[in-house]
């Protein structure tokens, strides 16, 4: 037992003094506390969603089979991408497949009656073929006609660009051998990402599968959404829920988009389990152009604000605990993220090159750590690390964008101006003022903090502790030569930094308002600073690195090293001028 408690107490002590080394780390770099502390707090959740995801393991196709009918609303749809996607899905050998295509969308409906009348050659695909030609508008009532018309006890909801690779529907079958198994979601990637949104998008994919969902799945039965490109459900679990599909309101609006959250809540409030099935895996194509997926991603933010509101406010969702507190973090996010590029644009503003290059280094270092999932197959994936980086920062705004606007309907890039008009620019304005009010208010808050921060005591004094002899004094007479020269001062520290240091000193040497010039190839500092008009001060400032009230505003200098001294030279509001003989650093 005494062995036990002196193990314990040594890992305490240890983790102690890594945590002195951390807080006095974001004090040299002058970074506020609370930022910091922000930091660590989103980085300790990662790295806890990450552990927890270590645990997940796809469910063993096991030979459980059963009938399946696959559904696919169709609209306005890219005529090859169709082609290709609907042999994937016949290749997978569904006992049905029902396309419930628009009316207006000749060039679908003319591919799809190629293949239910025979013109292509599709013998050994014994997959029953129905078409439903629908005039109704939207996607919910082409999910609701194509649901109602499945046969199958597993239905497959797929959108219409997604490709399916080998096995899709026989692993996506596995875990619904557990007759408490409502719905199944599976891998995604981008298909032969070319573009540079392209490319984000298919390292964003990585990240939500390797990530949140391995999470929410390892130890839970909860997922915020199964995603639409497919979504794998029982139908005794769906048929019963198609009224409250169709008629889902939010704040007394009819909501359009966002079907597929809507469906994965309902499923989840009647008390079916859903499962992440990693080794059945389908493409997407994924918007070429930034514009476009940028309102893609607008759209789907605004979906999730809605149904995660929906959820916060339901019974079922608090009854998972790493479902609900997933939901809790993630209202966060998006301001905590912005937290970091704000601060870097106050240390370029204030010309802190040390600061700034420490904060780029850990992002790019930082975002490897998070992307490796994405990495990992081809290293060359890296190149897309710097637009990742600025992507994930922009797409924070938009995200809060999304938080005031989330009640604006419209699927956006597919959505005939006909049947629908989008947002008039006097109907986004109120949502622009919001989120740059957001912004404005961070950055004010940062700034508090910043204020707060270079007021605090200095990087000496939280490495080394609270020390009386750091406290200002108003000497009468100048500092001794035992006092200047004694072993270990803080002055000699002082000058022995000058050259390698200069940034972090002149950051940290006052307390009050500085203007710094610094010149370190020839050793010279020349700054304005809050100083006693008693001779001999500026060598006790320079000895405690900072200044307090009530002090006058003259200048002081410390020359450039010449022989076996360094020079401190004092003028102040009045003509005196006071010259101390320091001992000059080694080299």
């Amino acid at each position: 037992m005494p062995y036990q408690f002196l193990e314990f107490k040594q890992l305490y002590m240890s983790l102690t003094e890594w945590i002195q080394y951390i807080v006095a780390a974001i004090v040299l770099l002058n970074i506020p506390l609370p930022v910091g502390i922000i930091g660590g707090w989103r980085w300790s959740i990662w790295l806890f969603r990450k552990t927890i995801g270590l645990f997940y393991r796809a469910q063993p196709s096991i030979g459980y089979m059963t009938t399946t009918t696959v559904v696919i609303p169709v609209y306005n749809e890219d005529p090859y991408v169709f082609r290709l996607a609907l042999r994937s899905w016949l290749a997978n050998r569904p006992t049905e497949l029902i396309a419930v295509i628009d009316h207006s969308d000749e060039k679908c409906l003319q591919i799809f009656q190629e293949f239910q009348s025979g013109l292509v050659d599709y013998a050994f695909w014994d997959t029953k073929l129905q078409l439903i030609v629908t005039k109704k508008s939207g996607k919910r009532p082409a999910l609701v006609d194509g649901i109602l018309a499945a046969t199958g006890e597993i239905v497959f909801l797929v959108d219409s660009d997604t490709i399916w690779a080998e096995n899709v529907l026989v692993n996506s079958l596995a875990p619904f051998a557990d007759p408490k198994v409502g719905g199944v979601t599976i891998r995604q990637n981008v298909w032969q990402p070319a573009s540079i949104a392209q490319r984000v998008f298919d390292v964003y994919l990585d990240i939500r599968y390797s990530d949140e969902v391995r999470y929410l799945t390892a130890f839970g039965d909860a997922v915020t959404c199964l995603s639409g490109r497919t979504a794998v459900y029982r139908l005794a679990a769906v048929v019963p829920l198609m009224d409250d599909l169709m008629n889902e309101t939010f704040w007394g609006q009819r909501v359009i988009s966002g079907d597929d959250k809507c469906l994965t809540l309902l499923v989840q409030s009647k008390r079916w389990k859903v499962c992440y099935q990693e080794n059945a895996r389908v493409y997407t194509p994924g918007s070429k152009a930034f514009s476009s997926f940028q309102k893609q991603r607008l759209r789907w933010a605004r979906n999730s604000w809605r149904s995660d509101f929906k959820a916060l406010f339901s019974g079922w969702a608090w009854q998972k605990p790493f479902f609900i507190f997933h939901l809790i973090d993630r209202l966060f996010q998006p301001f905590t993220t912005l937290i970091a590029p704000i601060y870097c644009l106050f240390c370029i503003y204030q010309q802190r090159w040390l600061t700034i290059a420490i904060l780029v280094s850990w992002w790019m270092l930082s975002r490897i750590v998070k992307i490796w999932p994405h990495m990992k197959g081809n290293f060359s994936n890296i190149r897309i690390l710097p637009w990742y980086l600025f992507v994930s920062y922009w797409f924070a705004v938009v995200r809060i964008y999304a938080l005031f606007t989330m009640n604006q309907q419209g699927w956006i890039t597919r959505w005939n101006r006909s049947r629908m008009a989008l947002a008039g620019p006097l109907r986004a304005l109120p949502g622009y003022l919001a989120t740059g009010a957001t912004v404005v208010m961070i950055a004010v808050f940062l700034n508090f903090l910043h204020e707060k921060t270079i007021a605090e005591p200095s990087p000496q004094q939280a490495i080394h502790g609270a020390d009386p002899s750091f406290k200002t004094k108003k000497p009468s007479t100048k500092p001794s030569a035992a006092t200047l020269n004694r072993p270990g001062s803080r002055l000699r520290d002082f000058l022995d930094n000058v050259e390698t240091h200069s940034q972090v000193i002149t950051d940290h040497v006052q307390a009050g308002e500085v203007s710094p010039q610094v010149l370190p190839t020839t050793g010279t500092i020349t700054m304005t600073s809050p100083v006693s008009s008693e001779s001999g001060i500026v060598v006790q400032l320079l000895q405690n690195h900072q200044a307090h009230d009530n002090l006058l505003n003259p200048t002081y200098k410390a020359t450039s090293v010449q022989g076996k001294h360094a020079s401190v030279e004092i003028a102040q509001s009045q003509p005196v001028e006071q010259t101390v003989k320091l001992p000059t650093p080694a080299k």
